[in-house]
């Protein structure tokens, strides 16, 4: 592909603009970090420069100036998303008073809101109401952005806990309830995931997403569709029973619960808060490849075909990705990145070498995806100059894992050293 498009002049620069409300404490590899990682790597190896502007909102990031429930500054931004300034916007408002493990039977705070009461109980008290309707003031707030962002036919991404129905002690309201957000289907796709599918983390962690872009909801992870209940009689009355998009468990056949405290007395929820970095780079990656589509710098996806991020090694390009082999790839298992990158037909034969040798031992769950379209792992770097894969056949982080294990294990097995730098590790079943 020209990587230069139609009617610009090359060495041309582009300004990609992102607006991420509530994006929470600034961590390493948080999606900031990827889109920052994202668009140096493309300005390093593209002729046509982008220029970020990045605007990360969150009180914990810039205190009251970043206050979303300030109503001239929820205004400011949304007339700026009207008038069509963003490219991507991204909004994750807090769940706190949405929570399900607030009807756990743990002790704990208690439920403030539920289906019924979907904007708070009549009976709070002050300071329990203010809480209540703060949260419903940002979901709200949340819900429009989006809206209008998607409504000028642009990136956007929502998103919030999956509406998982009835709890043994009550049925908890739900963004994805509301009237405003279920409009907004008109012009997005909505879908949920579960985490652990795209990351190795050890919960499952079920999430609703809204989004306008085509590479997410082309990940295998993503179940299309809006929360669907039954009514039947459990737990001793009438209660709306979860029937999907989501299967019942994740792959990994589920994973221990996350209600209660942890030894230090936290709530073990809020170890699952903030993205894992996996996760993040997916987001990250995801709405990049679709904005660089938009300005015709990226072929666009195929509906149902999962896409590269754009700075993972592509076979249509035909060029490796620069790695810094002084620089040790981060995963424990792998061995030292050695010599410069390898080329293209280096990268052919270490595919055949090790689709040979993993034929037989790839996980069961992995091999539809390989029969369908051969596994792909493009090799980038993170935030901090270091090696990693990117999956752009979008297999889960578990399954990703495994494999990973399998190479290292064969290998060590044939006291072979693998090159790390190589362009791109192609794996095909007949």
């Amino acid at each position: 592909m020209d990587p230069t498009p139609p009617g610009m002049t090359p060495g041309a620069r582009l300004t990609l603009r992102v607006l991420y409300l509530f994006a929470g404490r600034h961590r390493q590899a948080d999606i900031g970090g990827w889109f920052e990682a994202l668009v140096d790597t493309w300005n390093e190896t593209e002729e046509t420069q982008v220029d970020l502007h990045l605007m990360q909102m969150d009180t914990l990031r810039g205190g009251s100036d970043h206050n979303l429930l300030d109503k001239d500054r929820q205004q400011v931004l949304l007339t700026e998303i009207q008038n069509g300034f963003w490219d991507i916007v991204i909004a994750a408002p807090p769940c706190n008073t949405y929570s399900r493990a607030l009807f756990s039977d743990r002790p704990g705070p208690r439920p403030g809101r539920d289906r019924h009461w979907p904007d708070g109980f009549p009976w709070l008290d002050k300071t329990s109401k203010k809480s209540i309707d703060d949260g419903t003031e940002l979901s709200k707030f949340s819900i429009a952005a989006i809206s209008a962002q998607a409504a000028q036919t642009k990136l956007a991404f929502l998103e919030f806990p999956e509406d998982l129905g009835s709890t043994p002690r009550g049925d908890p309201a739900s963004l994805w309830q509301r009237e405003d957000c279920k409009a907004v289907a008109s012009v997005a796709q909505r879908g949920a995931l579960y985490q652990c599918e795209i990351s190795p983390v050890d919960f499952s962690k079920a999430t609703g997403i809204l989004t306008t872009s085509r590479s997410f909801t082309n990940r295998p992870c993503f179940r299309s569709g809006w929360p669907v209940h039954v009514q039947t009689l459990q737990f001793g009355r009438l209660c709306w029973k979860y029937t999907g998009p989501l299967p019942g468990v994740c792959t990994h056949g589920g994973h221990a619960p996350w209600i209660g405290r942890d030894s230090d007395d936290n709530f073990r929820t809020g170890a699952t808060a903030a993205y894992h970095e996996e996760l993040a780079g997916a987001i990250a990656c995801d709405l990049f490849s679709d904005w660089l589509e938009s300005k015709q710098l990226r072929e666009a996806p195929v509906d149902g075909v999962g896409q590269s991020a754009p700075c993972t090694p592509d076979t249509s390009r035909k060029r490796p990705y620069p790695l810094s082999p002084e620089v040790a790839p981060r995963r424990k298992l792998r061995p030292a990145c050695e010599g410069p990158a390898t080329d293209l037909e280096e990268s052919c034969a270490w595919s055949e070498i090790l689709n040979q040798a993993l034929e037989a031992k790839l996980p069961e769950a992995a091999r539809p995806y390989v029969r369908e379209k051969g596994l792909c792992l493009g090799f980038v770097m993170d935030r901090v100059g270091k090696p990693m894969i990117y999956n752009g056949d979008r297999i889960s982080g578990g399954l990703l894992a495994k494999i990973d294990q399998l190479i290292v294990a064969e290998l060590a097995d044939k006291s072979m050293k693998f090159p790390w730098t190589l362009v791109q590790l192609n794996l095909e079943l007949v």
